[in-house]
């Protein structure tokens, strides 16, 4: 007997049937794919506002649907939030973009962190290198350390819900990690970049410290207050929304994963379908002021990530991505699938599977989540054949 497509809920205006259809055929195929348990897909047109969000599969463990409006912890798409608030912070004069950790930070949270054949060069890293990826740093989170060890991130997966502060992230930086290169020249064409959460753990701290202000609020008043993001909250730090549904809950491997305690200490941010666009929209089309500059500002100077070569690769990036201050970019060549040319995406992904892009070309942003902790390159597998289609079809762009 065929299998039952699993449900599907939808809200949609503007689109035309052929490309609800293709939408929501995609949906229902990306689902399929083990060990997936939901997704989520929205779709928008700039200029006149067509919009298309479908949900399918379990939010809960209780079998719950996924509804259009279910948040989802966005990972490291924060990284987007983070550098348009640093870009907002240079703007206002009220910080460098090559001022040196050692001149915003206590010692404490760089002191050590950067050492190298003998040589301490923590001192040099710069606000630039961090945002670019171009420091060097180990990733706390992803990296192995020595002596066999699984990385903090599979500590808590594989060991249950812990608290990872920001101190604590450095200090095994420090202790059991080794930087990967020298900090770059980031002017130069040749110069070396990794992804590492550590960069971004340390711009964090550096926009609480210019903010004077505790995280959450600094990006709050510079981005979710202005924005209007009125369903997007830290985990642990405030409050949920009024009348937004629960948040779907994270899985590995297929099966539930209950980490609010490191959620909250990573300073996690839950959002909806409708922020994530309405967030993408003030970049790219009508924000409030300064928002579209610091994004013009956060894509220049692209430099190609590696090709990850480890387990960590599972929630890493796909390949071939390139990265500028806080974005990606991803046009993946013709001999990657769907084997043809691809419109680019310009924005950024989260380990968990999520995802949230501009495509120029077509005038469409692009929003989801499938909410695994394995499937970290699923959105540049995944979306690259839906693109192609959306490019084929003249009334969906």
């Amino acid at each position: 007997m065929p299998s039952v497509p699993p449900p599907l809920q939808v809200t949609t205006r503007g689109f035309d049937d052929a490309t609800r259809q293709l939408l929501a055929g995609w949906l229902v195929r990306l689902l399929a794919r083990r060990p997936l348990a939901r997704a989520t897909l929205a779709v928008e047109r700039l200029g006149d506002g067509a919009r298309w969000i479908g949900a399918a599969g379990a939010a809960q463990p209780d079998g719950t649907p996924m509804q259009p409006d279910t948040p989802w912890y966005i990972a490291s798409v924060d990284k987007l939030l983070l550098a348009v608030v640093v870009l907002q912070l240079v703007a206002q004069r009220r910080l460098a973009l090559d001022a040196r950790v050692s001149a915003l930070l206590p010692p404490p949270l760089w002191r050590g962190l950067h050492v190298l054949d003998g040589v301490d060069r923590s001192a040099a890293v710069t606000v630039r290198q961090l945002l670019g990826h171009g420091a060097g740093l180990a990733d706390g989170l992803e990296d192995r350390p020595h002596g066999g060890l699984p990385p903090l991130v599979e500590q808590v997966i594989e060991g249950g819900d812990r608290t990872l502060a920001r101190e604590a992230i450095v200090a095994h930086v420090r202790e059991h990690l080794r930087p990967h290169f020298v900090p770059q020249d980031m002017a130069s064409p040749r110069r070396r970049i990794r992804y590492s959460d550590t960069h971004y753990l340390l711009l964090g701290a550096i926009v609480e410290a210019v903010g004077g202000q505790p995280l959450h609020e600094v990006l709050g008043a510079h981005l979710l207050h202005p924005v209007q993001m009125t369903q997007t909250w830290f985990a642990g730090r405030m409050p949920a929304p009024a009348g937004v549904p629960a948040p779907a809950v994270l899985r590995a491997g297929g099966r539930p994963l209950a980490v609010p305690e490191l959620l909250r200490s990573l300073h996690g941010l839950y959002s909806t379908a409708d922020d994530q666009l309405r967030l993408l929209r003030a970049l790219v089309h009508d924000g409030p002021p300064g928002f579209a500059a610091a994004w013009r500002a956060m894509g220049t100077g692209w430099r190609r990530l590696p090709l990850p070569r480890d387990r960590a690769a599972l929630r890493l990036p796909g390949w071939p991505i390139d990265y500028a201050l806080g974005l990606m970019r991803f046009a993946p060549p013709r001999c990657l699938p769907p084997w043809r040319r691809v419109p680019a995406l310009v924005g950024h992904s989260g380990s968990t599977g999520c995802w949230l892009f501009h495509v120029p070309e077509l005038g469409l942003m692009l929003a989801g989540d499938v909410g695994e902790a394995s499937a970290g390159a699923l959105p540049f597998r995944a979306l690259p054949p839906l693109l192609h289609r959306l490019a084929a079809v003249p009334t969906c762009h």
